[in-house]
């Protein structure tokens, strides 16, 4: 059973991540409600990057970020190509 007014559903899922669980979803889409209406604001795309907005920030600049000397080691055969450009890159690069 689901709630929509009460943002409540008998799984227990809505209520405790504040995000329309599958029920939720469904009664939705039979009503024609937008589910996105019944995720908590905190959740939203716009609240969380706003959170680490300053701290992210800093991370534009490359100057700020530590130069990597390490070994990337992958394990997907297809992915054997790119490894070889990076490693080539990685010691081609002046230090």
């Amino acid at each position: 059973m689901v709630r929509l007014d009460e943002w409540w559903c008998n799984c227990g899922k809505f209520q405790k991540l504040h995000m329309p669980c599958s029920h939720v979803v469904a009664t939705c889409k039979h009503t024609r409600h937008g589910s996105r209406n019944y995720i908590c604001p905190v959740h939203m795309l716009e609240s969380v990057s706003n959170m680490y907005r300053e701290l992210l920030a800093e991370l534009h600049n490359e100057a700020y970020l530590p130069p990597c000397h390490k070994l990337i080691i992958c394990l997907d055969p297809d992915m054997k190509k790119i490894l070889r450009v990076v490693l080539s890159f990685l010691v081609s690069t002046p230090k």
